[in-house]
């Protein structure tokens, strides 16, 4: 039995993998052209990605991504909130690494938080730069108070490793939540 196991194991490795489709050729091309900085050809692609595949979150995470990179907030905030639970074969997206955060910033509850007693998490899309900057941070899910800017303050001082692909750093983005409350 274990020369069967070993065999089957044996014949799968040598089996090639299979081809990526068109459309997952066309999400590929969408997320390297928002890498390499290429933000409206980025969209153009994304956006007929999403005309066929309506399911995939990566899709939606970089078109908002290029969106805001572009500029156009209130539109990239609208593609970055819309929650699609499609499954991507994580081969599409080769990184020689992942993006690390090496340190995170806390968020200050604000005086009027305090005294109103706001609680919730504020959620955001953070870009994380390959040039090791943060770029753009923006709230999916605000609170009122002062919540979502003390957020977003504390959204840029992160400290972080970029991503690696093809031995060049490039940039990602991350959804970050801060979650306030707890006035005693």
């Amino acid at each position: 039995m274990k020369q069967f196991l070993l065999a089957c194991s044996i014949l799968l490795a040598l089996l090639p993998a299979p081809a990526f489709t068109q459309d997952e050729q066309r999400l590929f091309k969408g997320v390297e052209l928002y890498q390499e900085g290429k933000f409206q050809e980025a969209v153009e692609v994304l956006s007929q990605f999403i005309e066929k595949e309506k399911d995939s979150w990566v899709a939606y995470t970089y078109l908002g991504g290029s969106l805001a990179n572009l500029g156009r907030n209130d539109e990239a905030i609208v593609i970055l909130s819309t929650k699609p639970v499609g499954k991507v074969r994580p081969s599409v997206f080769p990184l020689d690494s992942p993006m690390e955060i090496l340190k995170k910033a806390k968020a200050i509850n604000t005086k009027d938080a305090r005294r109103n007693k706001t609680e919730g998490d504020v959620v955001l899309f953070v870009e994380f730069k390959g040039n090791g900057e943060v770029g753009f941070v923006l709230p999916t899910k605000p609170l009122p108070d002062g919540l979502t800017d003390s957020a977003i303050e504390a959204a840029r001082k992160f400290k972080f490793r970029p991503a690696i692909k093809n031995q060049k750093p490039v940039s990602t983005i991350r959804t970050i939540t801060f979650t306030f409350g707890n006035y005693r």
